[in-house]
C-alpha cells in the first residue's frame, strides 16, 4: 500500500475542478437541487473552456447524472487510493462545509478551494487551517442563514452566490492556463475514467 500511496504523487498533471457535491436527499448537509445543477454545470463549462477534466467525488455519483463528468468518484472505503489520485491531481476543490472537504489533505500545494459555509463562530474554520497548514488556496463563500441553524438538510447560496464561486475557480484556471489561450490551443482534457482505476 505503501507503494501505492507514493504513485500518486506522480500521476499525469492534467488538471482537474473537483466537485465535492453533496446532495440533499442523502440526509446530509447539501446544495438545494437548483443551485447544485447550476453550480454543476457551470464547473463543467469552465473545466471544458480550459481544457481541464471535471469530476464529481461524491457519497452517491450516481444521483448526479444531469451533469456529463469526465470522473465520479464515490466514496467508500477501498475508494481511498482513487480519491487520494483525484484530489492530488485537483487545480480547485469547491464544496459545501464536510467531511468530503477533508480529502483537500491530498492536494498538491497551490491547489484551489472553496468552501461553501456558513459564518458561525462556532463551526470556526477547519479548512482554512488545513488549507494554510498544507499551502492550499483558500477561499469561502457564504451560504445563506437559516434561523434554524447551521445544520440543516439543505442549504443554499444567496443571490449571485453560483457566480460568485465560479469566478473564483475561472480566476484559479486563468492563473494555471493563462488567459490568452484559445480552447485549441489548449487541446482537448484527457478522460479521466481509466487513469483514476
Amino acid at each position: 500500500e505503501m507503494a501505492e500511496a507514493a504513485a500518486v504523487a506522480t500521476e499525469s498533471t492534467v488538471p482537474v475542478v473537483v466537485y465535492a457535491a453533496r446532495g440533499a436527499s442523502l440526509r446530509s448537509r447539501g446544495l438545494a437541487n437548483a443551485t447544485h445543477t447550476a453550480l454543476a454545470k457551470g464547473l463543467a463549462t469552465l473545466a471544458a473552456r480550459f481544457g481541464a477534466a471535471y469530476a464529481l467525488s461524491d457519497v452517491a455519483c450516481q444521483r448526479y447524472s444531469a451533469v456529463e463528468t469526465d470522473q465520479c468518484v464515490q466514496w467508500e472505503p477501498k475508494a481511498t487510493l482513487r480519491l487520494a489520485r483525484l484530489y492530488r491531481r485537483a487545480l480547485v476543490v469547491v464544496g459545501v462545509h464536510g467531511a468530503a472537504l477533508s480529502n483537500a489533505i491530498f492536494c498538491r500545494p497551490g491547489t484551489g478551494v472553496v468552501e461553501l459555509s456558513h459564518a458561525l463562530p462556532a463551526i470556526g474554520r477547519p479548512y482554512a487551517s488545513l488549507a494554510a497548514a498544507l499551502g492550499l488556496e483558500y477561499h469561502s463563500v457564504g451560504l445563506l442563514p437559516d434561523p434554524r441553524g447551521p445544520a440543516q438538510e439543505v442549504v443554499d447560496l444567496p443571490t449571485g452566490g453560483v457566480e460568485h464561486v465560479l469566478a473564483l475557480v475561472q480566476a484559479r484556471l486563468v492563473d494555471h492556463f493563462g488567459a490568452g489561450l484559445q480552447p485549441h490551443e489548449r487541446g482537448a482534457a484527457p478522460g479521466l475514467r481509466d487513469e483514476l482505476r
